[in-house]
């Protein structure tokens, strides 16, 4: 194997991609100089509140490992987060970063080796997943450093902690990714490979703002917390993890242990070659399955687009296939669908429950309880990138909406009722169901549910309108569409200053003293006013694109 050719093959793929240069780009060409800042200073204090969150949870796991005479538990806490935020967010793209990437079969085409061929797309698979690792783990190198102080094995244990700790999630995704290759010869592994991921991932999230929330006590200060009652939940827990996972425990001790260090070294070192000489003795036969199903999987496809459907449907049934073709597409949606099942399982799974419901019952007594079950769950539905990123997703594809005989309200419709059936359909569901857990009047129903149709319609328009408007077509990977793209951040923003509104016109009226029935029709008015004239804003920037 020639590492030269293997790194110019991983310095072929970011020179095409180019991603931290393309996302610096997209901010410093926005509309204004004072878009530019303001997203930047957004985006930064997003990336604060994060590592935050992170760190505030690691200080409480590194104190209560001291009480339980487990030095750096915060890092043991760190090594154990970090991989299964980097495992589960690898399985979603890692089949298709390793087998499926389009530049494959350029690449494929050149005097280039299997073994070298597949080196390129691990070293490739490591930079983009590094950083998630990286960005989990460093707060607790910060609080380890805050707790113990400076020292050069701390330092020197630090950076073989970042460097060699994303190999090992790295190597299960690869592993797991490969074994479904060949279980399944390429068929049908990648929907169940996506979803896994995407749950996991979003239970990971909720659970760890969960455990912060849960474990603080009612003092002001941030990191206040009852050790008392952790020592009771946790201890167990914090046994059998360090019995069942030496290994993280291992890694933990690399900022106290030069053997420990030489250890983890020599085992990243090992893992690696080992997992280049698998990946490239078996990378002929797997990429051929891939690639043989999806040959297959586009003439089906062919055969279905022979039947006859109406413009609105056939283009409900393109943004479909739009999202299942790329792993983050589907990554991002189903997680932002499925939030409030996940928090009920999370709920139900840590015994949260019970305090909720003496909370609720504390709530119900102010009289606007109602309300805030149905605004919190209007706050789930509509705090989503499905229509701020859906001409973006449509990437280089888009000039042929400009070739098609239909209008521009034919498109703006279609994304309209694409949105209301992944969004709406849920949101009733999860009401409806609402409703009936928590004893609330049904009859609310009725009036709930055609105000919310208006409210995600308006919405929907208004996050169209800002992706028409300056949409990202030029993306070469699938999260320069959704997870780099500006739009979706300014779709969320613009729904949250909707749902503030929205608030206030619900709730002042009856906490001043006034019906609740004239604060439900002012609303109709208002947000259908608000409807017509988004969708004709939408309407407008819609004909403006597709006209140039």
């Amino acid at each position: 194997m020639n590492m030269r050719v293997v790194l110019l093959l991983v310095r072929a793929f970011f020179s095409g991609t180019k991603p931290i240069k393309d996302f610096f780009e997209r901010i410093s060409t926005s509309r204004s100089r004072v878009v530019s800042i303001l997203a930047s200073f957004l985006i930064v204090l997003v990336f604060i509140y994060l590592g935050a969150i992170l760190g505030v949870n690691y200080y409480s796991y590194q104190t209560l490992g001291l009480l339980l005479g487990y030095p750096y538990l915060g890092l043991v806490f760190a090594a154990l987060l970090g991989f299964a935020f980097q495992l589960f967010y690898s399985l979603a793209s890692g089949t298709s970063l390793l087998y499926g990437a389009k530049d494959i079969l350029l690449v494929g085409s050149l005097a280039v080796r299997h073994t070298e061929l597949g080196a390129s797309r691990l070293l490739i698979a490591y930079f983009l997943q590094a950083p998630l690792y990286w960005f989990v783990t460093f707060p607790s190198l910060i609080v380890g450093l805050w707790i113990e102080g400076f020292s050069l094995v701390y330092f020197l244990g630090g950076l073989l902690f970042l460097l060699i700790g994303p190999l090992f999630a790295l190597s299960f995704s690869v592993v797991i990714s490969m074994g479904l290759v060949r279980l399944t010869k390429g068929k049908n592994h990648k929907m169940a490979e996506e979803l896994v991921s995407a749950i996991s991932l979003v239970l990971l999230i909720l659970m760890l703002t969960v455990s912060l929330t849960r474990n603080m006590t009612d003092n002001d200060s941030l990191l206040s917390f009852n050790y008392e009652a952790m020592l009771q939940v946790y201890a167990p827990i914090i046994e059998k993890i360090l019995g069942l996972f030496p290994f993280f425990r291992m890694q933990a001790q690399v900022v106290t242990s030069l053997v420990s260090q030489l250890i983890l070294l020599a085992s990243g070192v090992i893992l690696f070659i080992g997992l280049v000489l698998l990946v490239g003795n078996t990378y002929a036969a797997n990429l051929s399955y891939v690639l043989s199903n999806q040959s297959r999987a586009r003439t089906r496809k062919v055969k279905h687009t022979l039947r006859s459907a109406s413009p609105q449907r056939a283009l409900m049934k393109r943004e479909l296939l739009i999202i299942r073709s790329e792993s983050m597409f589907v990554f991002e949606i189903v997680g932002e669908l499925g939030i409030p099942v996940l928090l009920l399982v999370l709920y139900s799974f840590m015994g949260i429950l019970d305090e909720l419901a003496e909370v609720a019952s504390q709530l119900i007594e102010t009289g606007v309880f109602l309300q805030l079950v149905y605004l919190l769950l209007l706050l789930f539905a509509n705090l989503s990138m499905i229509s701020s990123t859906s001409v973006s997703r449509q990437g280089k594809r888009f000039g042929l909406d400009k070739q098609y005989p239909l209008g521009a309200g034919t498109y703006v419709q279609a994304k309209l009722l694409f949105h209301l059936v992944l969004v709406f359909i849920p949101h009733t569901l999860y009401l409806t169901a609402a409703l009936l857990l928590l004893s609330l009047p049904l009859a609310h129903i009725l009036w709930m549910i055609p105000l919310s149709l208006l409210c995600i319609g308006m919405i929907a328009c208004l996050q169209l309108a800002i992706d028409y408007h300056h949409p990202r077509l030029d993306w070469k990977v699938s999260q320069q569409a959704m997870k780099s793209n500006l739009n979706g951040l300014y779709g969320m923003l613009a729904a949250f200053v909707v749902l503030v509104l929205f608030a206030l016109i619900l709730l002042l009226p009856m906490l001043i003293g006034l019906s609740m029935v004239l604060s439900v029709l002012l609303l109709f008015g208002l947000t259908g006013l608000g409807f017509s004239l988004s969708y004709r804003f939408a309407l407008s920037r819609a004909r403006l694109l597709l006209s140039k």
